[in-house]
């Protein structure tokens, strides 16, 4: 699954008021829909990685994650 704490912390960092609760409960069960073979949990898990490898070079690393 998406790592909901990350989330819930960058969503507030973007300004939000909420911890992201229901829009993490709606990217969890979206991923997780059969016509998702490639764009799976651990795909965005591993893309995550990366990102975290690179957000330093990045001149607004929040927004990257966001996309």
């Amino acid at each position: 699954m998406l790592p909901a704490e990350r989330f819930a912390d960058l969503w507030r960092r973007l300004g939000a008021e909420d911890d992201g609760g229901d829009a993490i409960t709606r990217l969890q069960s979206a991923y997780g829909e059969a016509h998702r073979s490639y764009h799976t949990a651990s795909h965005i898990a591993a893309c995550l990685r990366l990102l975290d490898r690179v957000n330093a070079e990045a001149a607004r690393p929040d927004e990257v994650e966001r996309l």
